[in-house]
């Protein structure tokens, strides 16, 4: 039996660079720089990510990630039935220090968790409404 893959998980990863390279994926896509600065494009609109920043990106959008020098991602993604996005296929915010700290608690729930593990649903679920509350006030 092939397990069931969790309804929303995070990443913490480490890249020396990002080429610009587009792609999409079939969650929606919590995009954070816990350092170094990422460059997000998202149709002809670009926007400069340092940690003070982060993202919305709904399900299927095509984006580009890139980064000149060093960057670390500490991102989640949701299967697009858990949660509802604030409008657009792209909403970039000002983080706060809750948000921060509570992607950076994420990490510890990666792709292989199970996904009958309630209190991180109701962990994801807070930072989803955190960060919803914040998108409010888009950054340009």
């Amino acid at each position: 039996m092939t397990p069931v893959a969790p309804r929303a998980y995070a990443f913490h990863r480490s890249f020396p660079k990002l080429d610009r390279e587009w792609h999409e994926f079939p969650h929606h896509y919590l995009l954070y720089a816990s350092s170094g600065t990422f460059i997000l494009e998202v149709g002809t609109v670009e926007w400069v990510m340092p940690p003070q920043r982060a993202a919305w990106i709904e399900a299927l959008t095509p984006i580009s990630v890139s980064a000149v020098g060093p960057v670390t991602s500490d991102s989640v993604l949701f299967e697009p039935d858990f949660i509802v996005l604030p409008p657009g296929p792209c909403r970039v915010f000002s983080t706060s220090t809750l948000a921060i700290e509570m992607v950076r608690y994420t990490v510890r729930w990666g792709p292989d968790r199970t996904r009958d593990d309630t209190a991180a649903d109701r962990f994801f679920l807070a930072l989803a409404n955190v960060c919803s509350e914040l998108a409010q006030t888009p950054r340009c």
